[in-house]
């Protein structure tokens, strides 16, 4: 919700499931062809209503709940849809239990940890299904000419999984600082250098980030958080984290996006 609409969740319950018929600003209405590419293979988040509401034109199942068949799906829909276009693949695989972590490919010490181990294989193995998507990339000049951002929804490890993270990082002298973090990188043609935010940021931020990106600035609504580009507007944020929780959760309860799109006065 955080990524498609600007909005953050509610304080108890979820928004999709309780809230999913709402009106809601989203990125998909920009776009004549959209899709999200779900390997979920039930409605667990109320997503075939969710699709429609975030302004989705389609959603497409891919044939197994696997991040492999996630990407192999986006890479279909990437061949044949119209340009201009918005694609959602949801990866599934670097969630708990971290099932594809069972492996263990990369040769781990059998001291390592079970969920640990699991945790670091699970994710070499997304970053392989990723690199396969990111290698067509390379290859195709529509992709070459499109912004790929890929984030996570929320952190997964705890104090006990971060304690045995940080023995193990200090023990193998990797660097690793302790803390949970979800990633976020953009790229888009428009830029001409790489750059890495080093301070404290937010997923509201995504949503603010983006808009510019696709020349839609002018949208009525910004989202809570801050262009991420912009260093002068990380620094002074208009919105405190508490604030936008509090003011997002009244627009969703009230289903305020309906009213003021039915408006005159819009």
């Amino acid at each position: 919700m955080i990524l498609n609409t600007g909005l953050l969740p509610i304080s108890t319950g979820v928004a999709c499931i309780s809230y999913g018929s709402n009106a809601y600003p989203n990125i998909a209405s920009f776009y004549e062809h959209s899709a999200i590419i779900n390997p979920c293979q039930n409605n667990v988040w109320n997503q075939n209503q969710v699709t429609r509401s975030y302004g989705y034109m389609q959603q497409i199942r891919a044939k197994t709940e696997t991040d492999t068949a996630s990407i192999a799906t986006l890479i279909r829909y990437t061949d044949t849809a119209t340009v201009p276009f918005l694609a959602h693949a949801i990866t599934i695989d670097t969630h708990l239990p971290f099932r594809k972590g069972e492996n263990n490919k990369l040769g781990l010490s059998e001291k390592t940890p079970k969920i640990l181990s699991n945790y670091i294989n699970g994710f070499a193995y997304t970053d392989s299904i990723l690199g396969i998507f990111l290698d067509k990339f390379k290859q195709d000049s529509v992709l070459q000419n499109s912004i790929i951002l890929i984030t996570g929804d929320h952190t997964i490890l705890n104090n006990e999984n971060l304690t045995s993270l940080r023995n193990y990082a200090k023990e193998n002298e990797l660097e690793f600082d302790g803390q949970n973090y979800v990633p976020l990188i953009i790229y888009s043609p428009d830029f001409k250098k790489s750059t890495f935010i080093d301070e404290v940021t937010y997923q509201m931020d995504i949503f603010p980030t983006i808009l510019p990106l696709i020349n839609e600035e002018d949208y009525f609504f910004k989202g809570f958080g801050v262009n991420l580009l912009d260093s002068a507007a990380r620094h002074s944020r208009y919105y405190s984290e508490n604030t936008a929780y509090t003011i997002s959760e009244k627009i969703i309860r009230n289903d305020y996006i309906s009213q003021i799109n039915g408006s005159d006065d819009d």
